[in-house]
Protein backbone atom coordinates (compact mmCIF):
# COMPACT_ATOMS: atom_id res chain seq x y z
CA UNK A 1 0.00 0.00 0.00
CA UNK A 2 2.50 2.32 0.52
CA UNK A 3 4.41 1.96 -2.50
CA UNK A 4 1.00 2.33 -4.30
CA UNK A 5 0.46 5.65 -2.35
CA UNK A 6 3.25 7.22 -4.15
CA UNK A 7 3.12 6.90 -7.82
CA UNK A 8 5.68 8.89 -9.68
CA UNK A 9 3.45 10.90 -12.30
CA UNK A 10 0.08 9.58 -10.87
CA UNK A 11 0.68 6.38 -12.71
CA UNK A 12 1.89 3.69 -10.18
CA UNK A 13 4.56 1.42 -11.36
CA UNK A 14 4.28 -1.36 -9.26
CA UNK A 15 1.37 -3.32 -7.30
CA UNK A 16 0.79 -5.36 -4.51
CA UNK A 17 -2.04 -7.35 -6.09
CA UNK A 18 -0.44 -10.75 -5.96
CA UNK A 19 -3.43 -12.16 -7.49
CA UNK A 20 -2.00 -15.67 -9.30
CA UNK A 21 -1.76 -15.64 -13.05
CA UNK A 22 -3.15 -18.12 -14.81
CA UNK A 23 -0.29 -21.39 -15.73
CA UNK A 24 0.29 -21.97 -18.19
CA UNK A 25 0.33 -25.73 -20.07
CA UNK A 26 3.20 -27.21 -20.88
CA UNK A 27 4.81 -26.89 -24.77
CA UNK A 28 4.18 -29.80 -27.09
CA UNK A 29 7.35 -30.50 -27.66
CA UNK A 30 8.53 -34.09 -30.36
CA UNK A 31 11.26 -35.49 -28.03
CA UNK A 32 11.24 -38.63 -26.15
CA UNK A 33 11.24 -36.40 -22.45
CA UNK A 34 12.09 -40.15 -20.94
CA UNK A 35 15.35 -40.35 -23.19
CA UNK A 36 15.63 -36.07 -22.30
CA UNK A 37 15.82 -37.19 -18.78
CA UNK A 38 19.06 -39.65 -18.94
CA UNK A 39 20.30 -37.33 -21.66
CA UNK A 40 19.86 -34.17 -18.79
CA UNK A 41 21.46 -35.74 -15.99
CA UNK A 42 24.58 -37.26 -18.18
CA UNK A 43 25.36 -34.04 -20.58
CA UNK A 44 24.07 -31.31 -18.47
CA UNK A 45 24.49 -32.03 -15.03
CA UNK A 46 28.19 -31.42 -14.27
CA UNK A 47 27.04 -27.87 -14.35
CA UNK A 48 23.54 -27.68 -13.76
CA UNK A 49 20.88 -29.16 -11.12
CA UNK A 50 19.01 -31.34 -13.46
CA UNK A 51 15.89 -32.44 -10.60
CA UNK A 52 16.04 -34.29 -7.36
CA UNK A 53 18.51 -37.09 -8.94
CA UNK A 54 21.48 -34.58 -8.75
CA UNK A 55 20.29 -32.30 -6.53
CA UNK A 56 23.82 -31.14 -4.85
CA UNK A 57 25.56 -30.89 -8.39
CA UNK A 58 26.27 -28.44 -10.61
CA UNK A 59 28.00 -24.87 -10.45
CA UNK A 60 26.93 -22.34 -7.94
CA UNK A 61 26.76 -19.75 -10.54
CA UNK A 62 24.44 -22.05 -13.30
CA UNK A 63 21.32 -21.94 -12.81
CA UNK A 64 18.97 -25.10 -12.34
CA UNK A 65 16.51 -26.69 -15.33
CA UNK A 66 13.57 -25.77 -12.36
CA UNK A 67 14.93 -21.49 -12.63
CA UNK A 68 15.37 -21.84 -16.32
CA UNK A 69 11.49 -23.12 -16.25
CA UNK A 70 10.56 -19.58 -14.55
CA UNK A 71 11.75 -18.11 -17.94
CA UNK A 72 9.10 -16.33 -20.60
CA UNK A 73 11.44 -17.91 -23.27
CA UNK A 74 13.06 -21.12 -21.48
CA UNK A 75 11.80 -23.12 -24.36
CA UNK A 76 12.87 -21.33 -26.98
CA UNK A 77 16.48 -21.36 -24.30
CA UNK A 78 16.50 -24.89 -24.19
CA UNK A 79 15.96 -25.84 -27.90
CA UNK A 80 18.79 -23.45 -28.99
CA UNK A 81 21.24 -23.67 -25.82
CA UNK A 82 24.41 -24.43 -28.27
CA UNK A 83 24.03 -21.06 -29.09
CA UNK A 84 24.32 -19.33 -25.79
CA UNK A 85 26.87 -18.66 -23.41
CA UNK A 86 28.88 -20.38 -22.51
CA UNK A 87 28.11 -23.42 -24.48
CA UNK A 88 29.43 -22.81 -28.02
CA UNK A 89 32.69 -22.99 -25.94
CA UNK A 90 32.25 -27.17 -25.44
CA UNK A 91 29.18 -27.86 -27.03
CA UNK A 92 28.76 -29.58 -30.47
CA UNK A 93 25.45 -30.67 -32.20
CA UNK A 94 25.88 -32.61 -35.14
CA UNK A 95 25.22 -31.04 -38.52
CA UNK A 96 24.25 -27.50 -36.44
CA UNK A 97 27.49 -25.94 -35.17
CA UNK A 98 31.09 -25.66 -36.29
CA UNK A 99 33.26 -28.06 -35.88
CA UNK A 100 36.17 -26.26 -32.97
CA UNK A 101 38.85 -24.81 -34.51
CA UNK A 102 42.40 -26.68 -33.79
CA UNK A 103 44.14 -22.87 -32.69
CA UNK A 104 40.90 -22.65 -30.39
CA UNK A 105 40.12 -26.28 -28.45
CA UNK A 106 37.02 -26.58 -25.91
CA UNK A 107 37.35 -25.15 -22.81
CA UNK A 108 36.06 -28.50 -20.84
CA UNK A 109 35.53 -31.56 -22.12
CA UNK A 110 33.37 -30.98 -25.21
CA UNK A 111 29.90 -32.24 -24.84
CA UNK A 112 28.88 -34.00 -28.29
CA UNK A 113 24.91 -34.72 -29.16
CA UNK A 114 22.89 -34.30 -32.12
CA UNK A 115 19.59 -31.81 -32.70
CA UNK A 116 17.37 -35.66 -31.61
CA UNK A 117 18.72 -35.40 -28.17
CA UNK A 118 18.60 -31.43 -27.95
CA UNK A 119 14.47 -32.17 -28.99
CA UNK A 120 14.38 -34.90 -26.23
CA UNK A 121 16.08 -32.69 -23.19
CA UNK A 122 13.45 -29.79 -24.07
CA UNK A 123 10.74 -32.03 -23.88
CA UNK A 124 12.11 -33.72 -20.44
CA UNK A 125 12.59 -30.04 -18.96
CA UNK A 126 8.82 -29.35 -19.97
CA UNK A 127 8.06 -32.31 -17.63
CA UNK A 128 9.57 -30.23 -14.56
CA UNK A 129 7.89 -27.62 -13.02
CA UNK A 130 8.99 -24.66 -12.43
CA UNK A 131 11.03 -23.47 -9.56
CA UNK A 132 9.00 -22.07 -6.83
CA UNK A 133 10.91 -18.61 -6.44
CA UNK A 134 8.62 -16.74 -4.18
CA UNK A 135 6.11 -13.60 -5.33
CA UNK A 136 7.91 -11.42 -7.78
CA UNK A 137 7.18 -7.53 -7.66
CA UNK A 138 4.56 -6.90 -10.46
CA UNK A 139 4.93 -3.99 -13.02
CA UNK A 140 2.04 -2.24 -14.80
Amino acid sequence: ATIESYPPGGTPLFSADLAAEPEETAPALTGDAARGADLSLDLCGRCHVVDARNPMAGLGSTPSFGVLRTLADWEQRFLTFYDLKPHPAFTQVDGVTEPFHDARPPTSAPIEMTLDEVEAIAAFAASLPAAELGAPVQMR
